[in-house]
């Protein structure tokens, strides 16, 4: 019996990811049926493998936001590594990635380089502060980007006499950030049905905190 919820079956991904946000737009596209396998850079894998959010707890996050794909784990330091990454673009549909773009562009793997190589792959990136501004280049978590940096922490700070910052969940803003990530993937999809052309889509968690925080954040002066 076929699964009425696989509607991306035959999409294939190639996942460059580290932390949430980003292995959360591919742990969606894995639920709706993409077969995504997750390049890990180095031989321990992603860091969600081991690590924890607070003391004493488990980590479960890399079971949580990878699930429902396969992993390898390239060395793209070297020769033999970049060869290998290669040769699974050249099968993809999507590069999904959370590589900072400066990054990208060191190891060649930045849209403007791909796009002439392959040119029906869709390069999806997400980052921390988007890629305008003096915080382009930085590196960013749910907790800075997302809640403090937007206002989002501040707005729900009662202020008064000993009182102290709000200390946000982490990552309920990697995931809401993820889900738009989702949306411009499909929709690059679907317009390489009507062109024949890949093309690049991208998300950030400043600019997705600014869209859920649009009200208080466009009121306030």
């Amino acid at each position: 019996m076929s699964n009425p919820y696989e509607l991306l079956k035959g999409v294939k991904i190639i996942e460059l990811t580290t932390y949430v946000a980003a292995p959360s737009a591919g742990r969606l596209l894995a639920d709706w049926g993409a077969d995504i396998i997750k390049v890990e850079a180095t031989p321990r894998g992603d860091v969600t493998r081991y690590v924890v959010p607070l003391p004493g707890m488990k980590p479960v996050a890399y079971q949580y936001h990878n699930a429902n794909k396969r992993s390898i784990a390239v060395n793209l330091k070297t020769p033999e590594g970049m060869e290998a990454m290669h040769r699974l673009l050249a099968e993809a549909d999507v590069f999904l990635t959370n590589t900072r773009v400066k990054a990208l562009k060191k190891l060649g793997l930045d849209y403007d380089s791909l796009k002439d190589k392959y040119p029906r792959l869709i390069e999806a990136n997400i980052s921390g502060f988007g890629e305008k501004g003096p915080k382009k280049d930085n590196p960013g978590f749910d907790t800075v980007a997302f809640w403090a940096s937007s206002g989002f922490n501040a707005d729900m700070m009662v202020e008064g006499p000993g009182s102290y910052p709000v200390y946000s969940s982490a990552g309920p803003g990697d995931i809401v950030t993820a889900m738009g990530l989702c949306y411009a993937i499909t929709a690059a999809l679907y317009k390489r049905t009507q062109t024949g052309k890949g093309d690049r889509v991208s998300s950030s968690l400043y600019g997705t905190a600014l869209w859920c925080f649009h009200i208080m954040a466009v009121a306030t002066e």
